[in-house]
């Protein structure tokens, strides 16, 4: 779904839009973020995932510390403690005769220490691996398309006051300080360069001339468009293009007659189809050169023949 941003025409009285309609962040979040969701852009707030990762680290660096000093100590002992690095049962057996008793790492002969550790660092650790885990996927979200970002920053200012409703830091959450931090909640990683030329550009050139003409068009502070629509014709497109693109470079190749000229036009038609697919697939590099050699190699055969069958071999 792509939007635009477009004057209000809501015709609701003025007393009902002062009474019922949302302020702040319920407007955003009712008019915006939740109708639109492409419009769902939030700060990641990396600095202070890393912070508290950091912090939970230290914590159980100093708890393995801690727990490896204590296991020598018990190794080194005299008594039942010395068993508890070759026998988790002997060290569980000792924890429930002596489940009244409080761990005390200054006792050095505190046989319940090793054990008290042990959990401690299982909560401190289970805690450290999911938000290690949390912090993967939230970093792994795509960036925000800055047609989007932009749409929002828009958003905010629709207001009777035309001017945003944030104060204090709030007011900077999606300026230009803090574009690097932010992650679209609902973003397409896959949509190649046309398709996102095409909802940035002819699509709203579209909306100007067309759409905000439209009856459907006139709800609301936000234009939409089916996403399914747009990248259908956006694959109408690239169909012909790619129909096109072969027939063209064989045309081309036939009506030129000087074998080196043909070589040079190869080398250009080459570059373009490799150019194309990069612009109008969502394709890896490898995928292009597979394909682009492919295409070189049907250029060439194609060469060849035509240079065979202009110049036959006479006996």
């Amino acid at each position: 779904m792509t939007v635009k941003p477009r004057e209000s025409t809501m015709d609701q009285p003025r007393n009902l839009q002062q009474d019922d309609e949302p302020r702040g962040y319920h407007r955003l979040a009712e008019r915006t973020m939740g109708p639109f969701p492409q419009l769902a852009i939030f700060r990641k707030l990396g600095s202070l995932d890393m912070l508290n990762l950091l912090s939970l680290q230290a914590e159980l660096t100093h708890l393995e510390s801690q727990f490896k000093a204590i296991s020598r100590r018990d190794d080194k002992s005299a008594g039942v403690a010395s068993d508890f690095s070759v026998s988790f049962r002997a060290m569980l057996e000792e924890r429930d005769q002596n489940s009244d008793k409080l761990p005390d790492l200054a006792e050095s002969d505190d046989t319940q220490m090793q054990w008290w550790l042990i959990l401690r660092i299982r909560e401190k650790l289970n805690e450290y691996n999911s938000t290690l885990l949390q912090v993967s996927r939230v970093t792994a979200l795509p960036k925000p398309n800055k047609h989007h970002l932009g749409l929002l920053r828009d958003s905010l200012n629709e207001t009777d006051s035309s001017s945003s409703f944030l104060e204090g830091t709030e007011f900077l959450t999606w300026e230009t300080i803090n574009e690097g931090d932010l992650i679209a909640v609902n973003s397409s990683r896959e949509e190649d360069e046309f398709t996102h030329w095409f909802n940035t550009h002819p699509l709203v050139w579209y909306h100007w001339l067309i759409g905000s003409k439209l009856s459907e068009s006139k709800k609301g502070l936000i234009a939409a468009y089916s996403d399914s629509r747009v990248s259908r014709i956006a694959t109408v497109i690239t169909s012909v293009v790619s129909a096109l693109l072969p027939v063209v470079a064989v045309l081309v190749l036939f009506y030129v007659k000087a074998t080196h000229d043909r070589i040079y036009i190869m080398l250009g038609l080459t570059a373009l189809f490799a150019f194309a697919i990069a612009i109008f697939t969502s394709a890896k590099h490898h995928e292009i050169f597979a394909a682009t050699a492919a295409f070189a190699a049907v250029e060439v055969v194609f060469i060849g023949s035509v240079n065979d069958n202009r110049n036959p071999v006479t006996a």
